[in-house]
């Protein structure tokens, strides 16, 4: 039968499933590592799969199903288009189906076939319009997925029409007479909700050891800046730091931001995946609460890794205005008294009206207070205690501290308070969540401001956390 090229489009395979599928927007960039996530999965698991791809025609594209093959040598591959598989590594493509019908040329595709498992991957291309100097158009990649055996039934349907429309000289007559080989989708229903429950897990296990691995990689770097110009860890100069930091270390950086945004289109994307039917309404919203969870808090990881960035890359000096702590720290505190009293913690400041104001910025500082509050709240047990007090330290520095009752540092994890992506001891094994970034932005900012910071802490006594802040001179200048 021949088929209109115009009437076909993936996308209306996603319009038949048993659940609503939500679309996520995002960059080439960030789809292939979606299908980069994928394949580790498989791997992961052993799945030995048929898959149907269309994917661009680069070898970078590809080469994420090469290694797949190359570990699951019984797999197949069916290609829609130009690929750019190596020929070194096993047979590239069981079929290669071409030319491809003028509307899909767009759209890019992984359709994921095993026994008791079915997995439909699909992109298009969206152009939006962004106002630069040159104006210039920018694509853009519309995501979906589904774990659902009618969206995999529906797309086999367009594939068939699609090799049809191909097969003018009867080059797939043969694949066509084993349609059911070609595409062996499961004859019973898949249980979404069991791969979705299997990617997640897996997907939060992997993210927790990049954190290991950025947090070695981190105090490695450090480490090596500290032998090179010895310094005292626990009171090291913002200014050094923010060296150390530098090199490798930043692109470290930049590229845990791409690595952590990631799971973000992937992860909303599963949200659809826990609508089936199947599942009871409580497991169901456990699931989707957890999901959002994870995606507020990569969110917000990822704005504090674009802000370590800024200060990093920031090449004029900071205007400094007076800022009075009489005035500024009461307001934050109270935001926080509702969850302090929600797990019984005595939260308190006593700030001097009479104190001199500080020199500062005074988003950074309302900034370096909320992370240092957030903190200590987070890591002090129900019925502990937090307080923030504010004193002269000099006549050039004013001491903001915040004293909490909670877990705790070790002396060994002292020198790598401020690192990027460390974690506590006492907090992982406690189970308590973070990203470890808080510290590293306190004391950047704190560094771009002329200001310093300082810990000290014992185990199962609590920590004290030492801001000091340049008093405004009556000439106008800190």
């Amino acid at each position: 039968m021949t088929v209109s090229a115009s009437n076909l489009s993936l996308v209306t395979a996603f319009q038949v499933g048993s659940a609503p599928v939500v679309s996520s927007q995002t960059t080439p960039r960030g789809f292939k590592s979606v299908v980069q996530s994928t394949i580790d999965f498989l791997l992961a698991h052993e799945l030995s799969t048929t898959i149907w791809a269309k994917l661009p025609k680069d070898f970078a594209w590809w080469e994420d199903i090469q290694r797949y093959r190359a570990a699951q040598t019984t797999s197949k591959l069916y290609c829609l288009g130009a690929h750019g598989l190596s020929e070194t590594g096993p047979p590239p493509c069981a079929e290669q189906v071409a030319p491809i019908p003028a509307g899909i040329r767009g759209e890019y595709f992984l359709l994921i076939v095993a026994d008791g498992f079915v997995y439909t991957l699909l992109a298009r291309r969206q152009i939006t319009q962004r106002q630069t100097e040159s104006t210039e158009s920018k694509s853009e990649l519309v995501v979906q997925g589904a774990l659902d055996l009618q969206v995999a039934q529906s797309l086999k349907v367009i594939l068939r029409q699609i090799v049809e429309f191909a097969n003018a000289d009867d080059t797939f007559t043969e694949m066509l007479s084993l349609w059911d080989v070609a595409v062996p989708l499961p004859h019973h229903r898949i249980d979404a909700l069991y791969w979705a429950d299997a990617f997640l897990n897996w997907q939060l296990q992997a993210q927790t050891r990049a954190f290991q691995d950025i947090a070695q990689y981190r105090r490695q770097n450090t480490l090596e800046a500290t032998q090179e110009n010895p310094v005292e860890p626990s009171v090291q100069p913002a200014t050094q730091v923010d060296s150390s930091l530098s090199g490798r270390a930043q692109n470290l950086i930049q590229n845990a931001e791409q690595e952590l945004r990631t799971p973000l289109t992937t992860i909303k994307t599963a949200l659809t995946l826990l609508n089936s039917p199947m599942s009871k309404p409580g497991q169901r919203q456990r699931y989707l609460d957890m999901i959002s969870s994870e995606c507020d808090r990569q969110s917000t990881l990822i704005n504090r890794v674009f802000e370590l960035l800024q200060l990093h890359n920031r090449a004029t000096a900071v205007d400094l205005k007076p800022l009075n702590l009489a005035d500024l720290v009461p307001g934050i505190v109270s935001t926080y008294q509702p969850l302090a009293q929600e797990r019984d913690i005595m939260l308190a400041y006593t700030i001097p009206n009479n104190l001199p104001w500080v020199g500062g910025v005074e988003a950074w500082l309302k900034q370096v207070l909320i992370n240092l509050l957030s903190n200590s709240i987070q890591f002090t047990e129900n019925g502990g205690r937090v307080w923030v007090t504010a004193k002269p330290e000099s006549a050039q520095f004013i001491a903001l501290r915040v004293k909490d009752t909670g877990l705790g540092i070790t002396e060994a994890e002292l020198p790598v308070v401020f690192d990027a992506f460390y974690r506590g001891t006492a907090a992982a094994a406690q189970g308590i969540r973070g990203a470890g970034l808080g510290l590293t932005l306190a004391h950047q900012l704190l560094a771009q401001s002329e200001g310093s910071l300082s810990v000290e802490s014992t185990p199962a006594e609590g920590t004290l956390v030492t801001v000091l802040l340049p008093v405004w001179q009556e000439t106008g200048q800190a």
